[in-house]
């Protein structure tokens, strides 16, 4: 291979460009199969045997060793051409993505096991903590994996990652992850799609806020009723790719520099995605889904030194399970507003809390330990210090860290209560088109289709003041394990018809012609296509010649505007009379198999984008393994002599 240049001539970058001079056949036929898999459609890609995927990402891996080796700058072999090879390093990640499919799955392990882990032994204490705790109440489930005599799969798989009594052992675990990971729309169902939007990003270096994240909350000068003011600081990281510091870029042994010197100085490190970075995780994170009836469950993970906060007060959207993996962290949990259940994604309000927004004294402490797990349900305030070390001045190599990994349990919008309804009320009418349909004339068919698409819109405005309808749904969950006893499966059921009951009731005497029609004229008449943008998932319900495009209603909505708006006593009539009808009919098994087939599509896409991500981190950064974990320790080693 060529000798390799540093500067920014086309030869120098040439010589960052995987090019076998002493074999070009091989370069020909390595550059023709990476354009060949990168272009295929997904059933050309499951025809590709396993044992000829696994020896191509074996030479991916090797490839993908030589180009990152090169110490020239991410930027310059990204975009410059070469007289040997047009490959990039997205190129090569995007061709182990899309081999990964043929790949088996990581390894799994039951549910039960890792419910065990979480919540105890028994299937009384797991039934407890959904009536009692379950987006209600903060509970600290301490020392369970004590009490389990070691048999507990979270901390037994992490303990030998993660454990260690100075930041080395965390920090150089980070390396796992220093390349990218583009997060997937929640509603897209097509991993080649995604791979289009995201091709130029795939294995490139770990972009701040996406990937990573470094900060600490300090006192301002700024006083409250309740004491100073708190301001959350970012590191000034130094980005490799100076131009663009709305997105900075980071990389190999400068991240892991970085985020030493930035820790040492009290600053808190965040590293996001976790579940597509470990197998462990991703096992532990599946099986949380299957439990929590959701497609999918986020990981972070969260190295904080002594006498420090990192986040500033705040609440989040989703529920989480704190999981501390080393030494101790304080954790205060405010009071929630009563009926406050914020949404996925939704910007009801700022996430931050200010101090003036209550008192520490009126929250509840928490102080974990390692071992101990902590519940905190989504729209509750809560910040996080760690203790101070009276005996020490200053941080340094041996004072007490804490490392905790959160796992959140989002609840997406198909997934509540509220998506139950809107599921229900389309499978009903998808029932009723085939029975009523053919006695009706055109003019009552599309009067009967807009309200429908009305009634939808009424549902969501009584979930924006019932916070029942965005509770999560249990339908498709995963029920008690066969020997638990029939008393818990009936239970378990029961609460779901219960909670059923309420929403159609709720429905029935709630919904308005009058609310929903007003709000689709205020959208039309604002053109905001934001205020409908909630509708897209129903796109992958069931469709049958719908006139409505739910990936773009606003412009539905604007024909049904002038459709009505000098009838709306007639409209208003067939309003009452289909609710009336929908209210009647619908029994809750009638809809929870069309919510279990709708889950299941979902979680489909999302294991197999994780299954893909996994085996692109694991093939890229094996590669450089070795060669990395040398040049770490090395800077570590300068760091301890400065």
């Amino acid at each position: 291979m060529r000798s390799n240049a540093v500067d920014g001539t086309e030869k120098g970058i040439s010589n960052f460009r995987i090019g076998f001079v002493k074999d070009v056949l091989s370069n020909v036929v390595l550059h023709t199969a990476v354009i060949l898999i990168n272009t295929c459609d997904e059933v050309f890609l499951r025809k590709i045997r396993g044992e000829l995927s696994l020896i191509f990402l074996h030479l991916l891996k090797e490839s993908w060793g030589r180009m990152q080796s090169w110490p020239m700058p991410w930027k310059c072999h990204q975009k410059q051409s070469s007289t040997l090879s047009n490959m990039r390093a997205n190129d090569l990640a995007e061709t182990i993505f899309r081999l990964s499919m043929n790949q088996n799955p990581h390894a799994i392990c039951a549910v039960d096991v890792v419910k065990k882990s979480i919540f105890g032994s028994t299937e009384l204490e797991f039934e407890n903590f959904i009536i009692n705790r379950w987006e209600e109440s903060p509970i600290l489930l301490a020392k369970v994996s004590k009490n389990l005599e070691g048999d507990n799969i979270i901390f037994s798989l992490l303990a030998d990652v993660f454990k260690s009594n100075t930041i080395d052992a965390p920090l150089n675990s980070i390396l796992r992850g220093l390349v990218s990971c583009p997060p997937i729309n929640s509603d897209e169902m097509d991993i080649l799609n995604f791979l289009k939007k995201v091709r130029d990003e795939l294995g490139s270096p770990m972009l701040y806020e996406q990937d990573i994240r470094i900060l600490k909350t300090v006192r301002s000068t700024s006083m409250s009723t309740h004491g100073p003011l708190k301001t959350e600081v970012h590191y000034p990281m130094k980005s490799m790719n100076s131009s663009n510091m709305e997105r900075p870029e980071f990389t190999g042994i400068d991240l892991v520099r970085q985020c030493k010197k930035a820790y040492l100085e009290g600053y808190t490190v965040g590293l996001r995605g976790v579940e597509f970075r470990w197998e462990e995780v991703a096992m532990i994170t599946d099986r949380l889904a299957m439990l929590f009836g959701q497609p999918s469950v986020g990981a972070n993970l969260y190295l904080t030194p002594a006498r420090s906060q990192g986040l500033d007060r705040h609440f989040d959207d989703h529920c989480m399970f704190v999981c501390q993996l080393i030494g101790q962290k304080q954790w205060t949990v405010l009071p929630r507003g009563a009926g406050f259940l914020p949404r996925l994604y939704e910007p009801t309000r700022n996430l931050h809390c200010s101090e003036s927004d209550g008192n520490v004294a009126e929250g509840k402490h928490f102080l974990l330990g390692e071992g101990d797990i902590l519940y905190i349900p989504r729209g509750y305030p809560h910040e996080v210090h760690t203790l101070n070390d009276v005996d020490k001045c200053c941080i340094d190599e041996t004072t007490e860290l804490s490392l905790h990994l959160t796992l959140g349990i989002e609840v997406e919008p198909p997934f509540e209560w509220e998506g139950f309804a809107h599921i229900t009320l389309h499978s009903w009418n998808l029932t009723r088109r085939q029975v009523d349909f053919n006695n009706l004339d055109s003019a009552s068919q599309i009067l009967s289709e807009d309200i429908v698409n009305l009634l939808h819109v009424a549902i969501r405005l009584i979930g924006n003041r019932d916070p029942v309808f965005r509770k999560a749904c249990f339908a498709a969950s995963s029920l008690p394990s066969q020997g638990e006893g029939d008393n818990h499966i009936h239970s378990h059921a029961l609460n779901q018809r219960t909670i059923f009951a309420h929403i159609i009731n709720e429905i029935d005497a709630h919904s308005s012609f009058l609310e929903a029609f007003g709000t689709v004229k205020v959208a039309v008449c604002e053109k905001n296509d934001d205020s409908l943008r909630w509708m897209g998932w129903l796109r992958h319900l069931p469709q049958e010649e719908e006139r409505i495009d739910f990936n773009d209603p606003l412009r539905y909505f604007e024909d049904l505007v002038l459709s009505y708006e000098g009838h709306i006593n007639e409209a208003c009539s067939a309003f009452m009379h289909v609710k009336s009808s929908f209210c009647r009919d619908v029994r809750f098994e009638d809809t929870r198999l069309s919510f279990e087939r709708l889950l299941e599509k979902y979680r489909k896409t999302r294991k197999q984008f994780m299954k893909d991500y996994l085996l692109v981190v694991v093939y890229l950064v094996k590669a450089l393994e070795v060669e990395a974990r040398i040049m770490i320790f090395g800077e570590l080693n300068s760091c301890r002599r400065c």
